[in-house]
């Protein structure tokens, strides 16, 4: 056990790293992201973000992280009121106008109706609500 010390320090790595955050009461790695639209003909759709279709995100990895943050991060974001204007600004050019992130995810921008929402839903819950948060990109 000494030794395996002695390693970590040395090399500065943990035979156990934190893999896990929690940002206050928000679990970003037990919570379930829906983007959910309506397109032209009013018809909603929903698609869950989980490993299947993150990985359609194209780009380089600083590119695939900021994309990640837009759909992650806003209840950390709107309790930090510094980052609020930089969120804003990311959010309106990943999921309106051109929406680069749509076209990686495989939605066309030009057949979404209206506002454009992230749906944050905690995986379990007690005593509490399901729905956790809602962004509303239209609003932002």
């Amino acid at each position: 056990m000494i030794q395996n010390s002695l390693a970590a320090a040395a090399t500065m790595c943990s035979p156990c790293p934190k893999v896990f955050t929690a940002h206050g009461d928000y679990e970003t790695f037990s919570t379930r992201f829906l983007i959910e639209w309506l397109d032209l003909t009013k018809t909603k759709h929903i698609l869950e973000v989980n490993p299947n279709t993150y990985k359609r995100i194209q780009g380089a990895y600083a590119r695939r992280k900021v994309f990640e943050a837009v759909i992650v991060y806003w209840p950390v974001v709107e309790r930090t009121p510094h980052l609020i204007p930089m969120f804003k600004s990311v959010c309106r050019y990943a999921l309106a106008g051109e929406a680069p992130l749509f076209k990686d995810l495989g939605i066309d921008p030009s057949s979404v109706s209206g506002s454009v929402k992230v749906r944050f839903l905690r995986r379990w819950t007690i005593g509490g609500p399901l729905e956790w948060n809602v962004l509303e990109v239209g609003k932002l």
